[in-house]
């Protein structure tokens, strides 16, 4: 009976690519923490992955997003410039940071390596690459590896994450929404990326002016939870006022404030 309903959920969840537990409960006629020890297991055997009462498909299309190393080139330079600001007003000797596994996050790592005594605690798969190249002390969230974001995601990312307390937190983001979101297309890179946020003292947005009016089905949180917002471009104004601190980082070019 048990394989039985382990099929229907995994089922479930491949053809929906994101499933409740409540939905899944009528679905196998089974208590709320017969569902939750059965995902569990699923998780355990990498079949799925668990983000706040919900199961999620790994090969769900709405999570397919863009794969790192395409991320890493598109507006490499940019971002590199997004990075060293970035660092350069934040970080101090002996900060302990947190970055995410974007590849914004991971150009700070250039500028990590002029500060003394940094610690770095990541969820990236190719931070950690980058890192080992470096004398810089850094720990790795592990988890369920997500190949197409190159980055730690489920519920052993998490719970480690928690485990540590940060003096700066590095993160990006798919897109900027109009309501001022930061969004993504993978709900539990986000799980993650917000795990993260929450153990630092200060929580720091890098985002390129490609990612501005970029709504994804995923919220992270809004704008106004970071401390600091950097980017190349103005925002809209009426999402500019909502930052704490925003930052306009010159690269090549700066766009015109929007209308």
């Amino acid at each position: 009976m048990k394989n039985e309903r382990l099929e229907k959920i995994l089922d479930a969840v491949k053809a929906n690519g994101v499933v409740d537990v409540k939905t899944l409960m009528r679905l196998v006629y089974a208590s709320e923490a017969t569902v939750r020890r059965d995902l569990a297991l699923l998780e355990e055997q990498g079949l799925i992955l668990r983000s706040h009462g919900k199961a999620v498909d790994l090969q769900a299309r709405a999570d397919a997003g863009t794969v790192f190393s395409e991320r890493r080139i598109t507006e490499r330079r940019a971002k590199e410039k997004i990075a060293e600001a970035a660092v350069r007003h934040v970080l101090r000797d002996g900060n302990v940071v947190m970055l995410d596994a974007s590849s914004t996050a991971m150009a700070t790592i250039e500028f990590l390596k002029e500060y003394k005594d940094i610690i770095v605690i990541t969820s990236g798969i190719q931070t950690l690459f980058s890192l080992a190249q470096t004398d810089l002390k850094y720990y790795s969230t592990g988890g369920q590896s997500y190949h197409k974001s190159s980055s730690f995601v489920g519920q052993t990312a998490i719970a480690t994450a928690r485990a540590f307390n940060a003096d700066v937190c590095f993160v990006s983001c798919h897109g900027l929404s109009d309501t001022g979101f930061a969004t993504d297309t993978s709900v539990f890179e986000n799980d993650v990326r917000l795990a993260l946020l929450q153990q630092a003292k200060r929580r720091v947005l890098l985002i390129d002016k490609t990612k501005i009016g970029q709504g994804f089905y995923s919220n992270l949180c809004h704008l106004s939870y970071f401390d600091d917002v950097f980017c190349n471009a103005p925002l809209p104004p009426q999402l500019q006022r909502r930052a704490k601190n925003f930052h306009l980082v010159e690269t090549e070019e700066i766009d015109p404030p929007h209308k």
